[in-house]
């Protein structure tokens, strides 16, 4: 058997060099700051959201400020969040003085559980991290949310959950302008965020060209997804499939954005044996309030478990035919 010599990457970002025209066009036309192509990113987000707004900035916090302000919020508010969520919403709640409270999550979907807290607090921030949607509840609450829907994004029908939604196009997101993020709105928003941090034409570019293909990308996520999920079925072990284990994968809009499993075991066996295979794995919820704050509170137990369990493995459009085969060969020998 020959020898395994390359490492399978967890991310690589969805950019053909034929599909760089636009980028170019940008730099060609001197285009770097907001304008036009900013404008065209906007309304492609709107569309595949469902959202009637969005506007483009430059970071994920500015999108979070911007929509906090946008509900005139009283001083010391109380924002619920999962304790799943980004640590930046830790850092832009407290940085406006608001008070940060926790809900605990369902253990399938990673969502925020509706809880007799939900009418306690001034607003909601509901983290959306799989191909699932929240509680219908919560719908009861829409002028106090604020959905994330980076992980998310494609699925339409959040807009009826929440006043506004944020999403987040980092380097390894679902679609990725090297940075920046957007706040989207049922209504327009003057805002002087807006005005002053706009996103610039040059990273809105990268973002036209993904969307231009989102379906595509989508689709073959789709594929390996299910082949992952076969392979778990395959495997002996009890680790349970994390976000989205009975989407229906045919849906178009099911974008596949991830393929993680809450480990039954220890993770870091599981990290030795992805190592071992030279396939690079991630944990999920390294990045999440739960592990940043180090929660420990007994009513927070399953977003603590989930968060300390999961991890995520390479699924991208850019995998190859012999890549899947190795990720799935893994997943169905877990122990």
């Amino acid at each position: 058997m020959a020898q395994i010599t390359e490492t399978i990457k967890y991310y690589k970002p969805t950019l053909r060099r034929q599909d760089m025209q636009g980028v170019l066009e940008a730099m060609a036309d001197e285009a770097i700051g907001p304008g036009e192509r900013k404008a065209l990113f906007e309304e492609n987000i709107c569309d595949l959201t469902g959202f009637n707004k969005a506007y483009a900035l430059r970071t994920m916090a500015l999108s979070l400020e911007m929509a906090l302000s946008e509900m005139n919020l009283p001083e010391n508010a109380r924002i619920l969040v999962s304790p799943l969520s980004p640590s930046v919403y830790g850092r832009v709640i407290t940085s406006l003085g608001y008070e940060l409270a926790f809900a605990d999550t369902d253990k399938q979907s990673g969502i925020m559980n509706y809880t007799s807290g939900v009418d306690k607090c001034d607003a909601i921030i509901l983290y959306i991290p799989g191909a699932s949607y929240p509680d219908e509840r919560f719908k009861e609450y829409k002028d106090r949310i604020i959905v994330d829907i980076s992980k998310a994004v494609g699925m339409k029908g959040f807009s009826s959950f929440a006043k506004y939604g944020v999403c987040s196009f980092e380097a390894n997101d679902v679609i990725s302008c090297g940075g920046g993020a957007v706040l989207l709105s049922e209504d327009e928003i003057e805002s002087e965020y807006y005005q002053d941090e706009a996103m610039s034409d040059l990273n809105a570019s990268l973002g036209c060209v993904q969307y231009k293909f989102f379906n595509e990308f989508a689709n073959k996520r789709r594929e390996i997804y299910q082949n992952y999920q076969n392979a778990v079925m395959r495997s002996s072990a009890k680790n349970t499939i994390f976000g989205s284990p009975d989407a229906d994968l045919k849906t178009e809009e099911i974008n596949a954005s991830s393929f993680s499993l809450t480990m039954a075991g220890r993770v870091e066996e599981v990290m030795k044996l992805a190592s071992k295979s030279k396939i690079e794995i991630v944990k999920t919820f390294e990045d999440s309030l739960a592990v940043k704050m180090n929660l420990k509170d007994d009513s927070l137990t399953n977003s603590v478990f989930t968060a300390i369990r999961t991890v995520s493995f390479p699924l991208y459009y850019f995998l190859k035919s012999s890549e899947t085969e190795r990720v799935s060969k893994m997943l169905s020998h877990l122990m």
